[in-house]
């Protein structure tokens, strides 16, 4: 396995290498302080996002990953990955030798959630203690299986779906489910806009009497009404920013008026937006007190940017054990 570690400290930008496809690559990217990585088509990205806010861009749209969050991107689009000016992003990034070498192979979908709390417990303990990038080579393989795993539980309600999914062998269910994945993620990242049925069919390559019918059947919703419930879950997460009111939120989660927006939020959530912005006001100002000032707790400490003022760069072979 020949292993790529990467810290990025600066607005600087590193692509994964593109040749020698036959030689698994196993990259482990930190990302902070506007840095940013290129995913071309074939590697597989684990985006981790620990703090801040992270923009994952793609052909099919740009997707915002803020607080804790993981995102499983499709190896079939080309990505790029960029942390904000105080965030603190970690990548895992395979090309298709190293993932069956690793047997990562659909054990994980293109996907986003929450981050579940012992994985973001365990990277910000394994930040916290690294001191140079270059030790415990031996501990990789160990460490990005534990991370898998987590995500594994994590996606549990995303392979639920399975049984629902048509198909003579797991195997073609578990491709057919990756391709509405990468559909459903397409809706996540234009939920500002209006999205038409016929572009996430082409997308799932399905036609689209047969990708709606499916659709429903595998997430028990048509795919306007899974996109209308992508939308109120952004402006839910929205309404927690005071510097937003109602209207912007309405408008950036493509709904026509605020009007429009308060009566479908009531009926998906049983009370008005400027509820939902009075509870979550004071988390909010607590998050950005973190962000802005990272040395304020001890969770938040992590040392792995002190050994390195610029980009540092770690590349060897090891073997898993």
């Amino acid at each position: 396995m020949w292993l790529h570690e990467k810290v990025l400290t600066r607005a600087e930008v590193w692509e994964c290498p593109t040749g020698e496809r036959l030689i698994p690559r196993l990259g482990i990217m930190v990302l902070g302080r506007g840095a940013s990585l290129a995913l071309p088509i074939g590697w597989l990205g684990v985006v981790i996002n620990l703090r801040g806010c992270a923009r994952v861009s793609s052909e099919i749209g740009l997707l915002s990953l803020t607080g804790r969050k993981w995102l499983v991107t499709d190896p079939d689009l080309p990505t790029h990955v960029q942390s904000a000016r105080l965030g603190l992003t970690i990548v895992i990034a395979t090309n298709p030798p190293a993932r069956r070498q690793m047997r990562v192979e659909n054990r994980l979908l293109p996907g986003i959630g929450a981050l579940p709390k012992d994985l973001a417990q365990m990277l910000v303990t394994q930040l916290r203690n690294s001191k140079a990038p270059a030790q415990a080579f031996w501990q990789r393989d160990h460490q990005v299986q534990s991370v898998i795993e987590c995500l594994e539980h994590a996606q549990r309600p995303i392979f639920s779906r399975l049984s629902r999914v048509p198909g003579k062998s797991r195997l073609a269910r578990v491709r057919t489910l990756a391709r509405l994945q990468r559909a459903s993620l397409y809706a996540a990242c234009n939920t500002d806009r209006p999205v038409r049925v016929a572009d996430m069919a082409g997308l799932a390559r399905f036609s689209s009497w047969h990708f709606s019918r499916t659709f429903a059947r595998v997430y028990e919703a048509t795919p306007l009404e899974f996109l209308q419930a992508l939308r109120l879950g952004n402006a839910r997460e929205l309404l927690c920013r005071p510097d937003l009111s109602a209207g912007e939120v309405a408008n950036a989660c493509g709904f026509e008026n605020a009007s429009a927006f308060a009566r479908a939020f009531r009926r998906r959530f049983g009370h008005a937006p400027s509820e939902m912005r009075m509870r979550n006001a004071e988390k909010w100002h607590t998050e950005q007190d973190e962000i802005a000032n990272p040395d304020a707790r001890q969770s938040t400490r992590l040392p792995i940017f002190d050994w390195c003022d610029n980009a540092h760069l770690t590349t060897g072979v090891y073997s898993r054990c």
